[in-house]
């Protein structure tokens, strides 16, 4: 899931930028999906593990060990590709 922010230093993609990224490492439509959300004005709560401007609550040990990173490295590795963390630096 994604959803649309500012960008910032840390983040400096939008949205539309962000899903061609993923996109044109990932072609297949029906291998990676990827879904956005708006949330103008709605109460919404979203479990996290750090604060990415939602509700932040405490997660129990299991699911706070949870990486996406590893998730990244993961799908990378069964699309047959090399996982590049640097590679949204590499973006122009």
């Amino acid at each position: 899931m994604m959803r649309g922010t500012e960008p910032t230093e840390k983040n400096p993609f939008d949205l539309e930028k962000r899903r061609a990224m993923i996109r044109a490492e990932f072609p297949d439509k029906e291998q990676v999906i990827i879904t956005d959300f708006e949330d103008p004005g709605a109460e919404l709560s979203v479990y996290i593990g750090r604060d990415v401007g939602y509700e932040l609550i405490q997660l129990d040990e299991q699911t706070e060990s949870i990486s996406a990173t590893d998730i990244r490295k993961k799908l990378y590795g069964e699309a047959g590709k090399e996982y590049d963390p640097n590679a949204h630096l590499k973006v122009k």
